[in-house]
């Protein structure tokens, strides 16, 4: 007699659950990634920083920083004025990872990077450095928001 009774509530509660289309997240993921990279082609911090969280802690060079997103886009308007880029291009697709509820979500990427000091209105020799880092997004307001970065290059030893 109780499975005759339990067995609507659980047919009730699991209607409830909303499923998650991965491939749609995937594909907001990757254009985020695609807004990041436009952003540093075209030094656009505002650009930047509209795909961060409120708050935003890196890991990079052995420290770890909690920074707010006003903090992040002075630090990046003040950066994108000394360099021009001429490649922030994936070497591989990204690797993403969607938590099952689509609330959080990990991209992992490797890229090179080609920069080069502005020095007046002209630029200085371009050179080339290569990057993995790993972003982790969360649900805000329903879009994806970058809450922690962490970030590696490779040293070249010549």
């Amino acid at each position: 007699m109780r499975l005759v009774i339990l067995l609507p509530v659980v047919l009730v509660l699991g209607s409830c659950q909303s499923t998650v289309d991965l491939e749609l997240e995937r594909q907001l993921l990757l254009e985020s990634n695609e807004i990041q990279r436009t952003a540093h082609m075209e030094n656009d911090a505002s650009m930047l920083v509209s795909q961060i969280a409120d708050e935003m802690t890196s890991v990079q060079f052995g420290d770890i920083t909690l920074s707010s997103v006003s903090n992040v886009e002075q630090r990046f308007t003040n950066y994108f004025k000394t360099v021009k880029y001429s490649k922030w291009d994936d070497l591989e697709d990204p690797h993403i990872t969607i938590s099952p509820d689509g609330q959080l979500a990990t991209m992992l990427v490797k890229k090179i990077i080609e920069t080069a000091p502005v020095i007046g209105d002209s630029t200085g020799s371009f050179s080339s450095t290569q990057f993995a880092w790993g972003s982790l997004y969360k649900k805000v307001g329903g879009q994806w928001k970058i809450y922690a970065n962490i970030s590696t290059r490779v040293i070249s030893e010549n």
